[in-house]
C-alpha cells in the first residue's frame, strides 16, 4: 500500500472519525476480574469527562487492587468468559 500525502492508503475508505469522545459509565468500572483462561485483570474505565478530577482516588485503588492480585488475593473478583 502506498500512502500519498494528506490521504488514507490507496484503495482504502475511512468509514468513521471519532474525536474526543471520554466513555462514561455509571457506575466507573474498578474491579479486579479473574477470565476463565486464570488470567486476571484490573479495570478501570468509564470515568468520562471527569477522568481528570478523579485519577488520583482511582489510581490508589487501582494500586491496591494491583497489589491484591500479585500477592495472591483473589477474593471477590468478577468471574468472565471472555
Amino acid at each position: 500500500m502506498e500512502k500519498q500525502k494528506n490521504s488514507t492508503p490507496q484503495g482504502l475508505q475511512i468509514v468513521e472519525e471519532w474525536v474526543g469522545l471520554r466513555p462514561h459509565r455509571d457506575p466507573v468500572r474498578i474491579e479486579k476480574e479473574r477470565l476463565d483462561t486464570g488470567l486476571t485483570v484490573v479495570h478501570c474505565y468509564g470515568h468520562g469527562g471527569y477522568g481528570v478530577m478523579t485519577a488520583p482516588g482511582s489510581a490508589a485503588l487501582v494500586s491496591r487492587l494491583v497489589t491484591e492480585v500479585t500477592s495472591g488475593d483473589f477474593t471477590n473478583p468478577a468471574i468472565s468468559s471472555l
